[in-house]
């Protein structure tokens, strides 16, 4: 059933209370001195109950209102969806990443790159350089640019996601990185490594990237793409991937170490540079930001045992705390409240759990397993299968409780500006964007999107932009 709500032009029946003769009453005829005191006490005290509750909704009014505008401040978040998303403009193309903006997409059949302005859809630069295979989300650097990359020679990847070859040949070919600034596409900086792709990923505001060199050798460098500059570079001594090597070298990062399993180990440190002894326990990308009270801190073993789990929190000294009964939930929007529950997906059974940070206690366990959190005013919002059916939908749980606030048979988008969340109902013959209020599920507006466009997870910037292999369709 859907909530109805009062409006200004309901009517309300009002029947007054006559005397005899057809006159209104007067109330306080016949009563004493004393008895006309105590009513219109009683009225006063009436009045100034009315008026404290006045304030106090004014003041939670206020508050609400200050915590929406914090929250609009945050990365990820819209600055309001009151009113129904339309379609602003469509464009061919493959998208590369959302940034300061700008949607940078790639032509799928010239390998060139270019720039549309985020509200309209118009080209803002394009890049006469074809062979760009992706960029990188830079949306989190302090300084706005947009790290892409080429592949000259036979150590060219596919798009998608550059990988080695598996037959590796002697002839090898160069990778290259390029900052460039969102919207103009000015060049700002760029580096070329001669070798096969190995791996790449950003740490901080910088990108590491590490090839295969045609001896076999390993190299890698972390570099600044703002500035150019070279925090560090390493080459190893001997060779390590051999050149009739058939095996993939198996690449395993974390926010402190790279581990790179070639014809031995090899274990670099991100902050130098150098070769390291492989920690026992390290932090897990995407959780190197999950904010825990006191300063704890999530670390991870590789290799799951009886005496040694998976995952535990240890102190702000690196004391280990308690062991983590599966693997936590990191949150793309938090707004901070509930921070004392931490949220577990378990190892042994598909059911999610409510964590007491400070003792490792399980509060609370309800039976699926969810992803894509948000938290947002004491609810966690994510998506996951139904227990029973395996349909996908939307659950917003009470954080405190693990209580089932509402779901949606719908697949969430990540999108929201802290009272209401964008979720995709695709149960009709076209799918429709529809806005729910995080509070009680309800549903504020609706609208369809464009026919042959399929759900794809949203970048949020100047304007909400879906897509799918053949294009994009910016709403805003």
């Amino acid at each position: 059933m859907t909530p109805r709500r009062g409006g200004a032009t309901d009517q309300v029946d009002v029947e007054l209370d006559l005397g005899p003769d057809g006159e209104q009453d007067e109330p306080d005829r016949g009563l004493s001195l004393t008895s006309r005191r105590r009513r219109w006490i009683a009225v006063g005290v009436v009045g100034a109950l009315a008026a404290v509750v006045a304030a106090v909704t004014l003041v939670e009014t206020w508050r609400t209102e200050a915590r929406l505008a914090a929250l609009r401040e945050l990365p990820g978040v819209h600055a309001g969806l009151d009113e129904p998303l339309r379609e602003l403009w469509q464009a061919d193309g493959h998208l590369l990443v959302q940034s300061a903006g700008a949607v940078v997409v790639l032509d799928l059949e010239s390998g060139q790159a270019r720039g549309l302005d985020a509200r309209s859809g118009a080209e803002l630069w394009r890049d006469g350089d074809p062979g760009y295979t992706g960029c990188l989300d830079s949306r989190g650097f302090q300084d706005l640019v947009l790290v892409c990359t080429s592949f000259g020679g036979p150590g060219g990847a596919p798009l998608g996601g550059p990988a080695l070859e598996a037959d590796r040949s002697a002839e090898t070919g160069s990778v290259r990185l390029v900052s460039r600034a969102p919207l103009t596409g000015e060049t700002l900086q760029e580096v070329v490594l001669d070798g096969d792709w190995v791996a790449m990923f950003t740490v901080e505001e910088d990108v590491v990237l590490a090839v295969r060199t045609a001896e076999g050798h390993l190299e890698a460098l972390r570099w600044h793409p703002a500035t150019g500059n070279e925090v560090w570079s390493y080459r190893s001594v001997d060779v390590v991937l051999a050149s009739d090597s058939t095996a993939l070298a198996p690449v395993s990062t974390d926010p402190e170490q790279m581990v790179i399993g070639a014809d031995r180990t090899i274990v670099l440190s991100l902050a130098t540079g150098e070769e390291a002894e492989r920690a026992e326990l390290s932090p897990s990308w995407g959780l190197e930001d999950l904010a825990l009270p006191g300063g704890r801190q999530v670390r991870w073993s590789d290799e799951r045992s009886a005496d040694r789990p998976e995952g535990v929190v240890v102190d702000a000294d690196g004391t280990e705390l308690y062991p983590l009964p599966g693997t936590p939930l990191s949150s793309d929007v938090d707004d901070g409240s509930v921070g004392e529950v931490l949220l577990v997906n378990g190892f042994d059974e598909a059911n999610l759990l409510g964590v007491d940070v400070a003792t490792g206690e399980r509060l609370w366990e309800v039976d699926r397993t969810l992803w894509g959190v948000m938290r947002i005013g004491g609810r966690a919002v994510a998506s996951g299968p139904d227990p029973q059916t395996g349909t996908e939908m939307v659950t917003v749980l009470d954080l405190r409780t693990g209580a089932v606030v509402w779901e949606s048979e719908s697949r969430g988008t990540g999108v929201t500006d802290g009272r209401v969340v964008l979720l995709v109902d695709e149960s009709g013959p076209r799918s429709s964007l529809v806005a729910h209020t995080i509070a009680d599920g309800y549903e504020e507006w609706r609208t369809p999107l464009p026919a042959g466009f399929w759900w794809t997870p949203p970048d949020v910037g100047e304007a909400v932009v879906f897509g799918n292999e053949a294009g994009l369709v910016g709403l805003g």
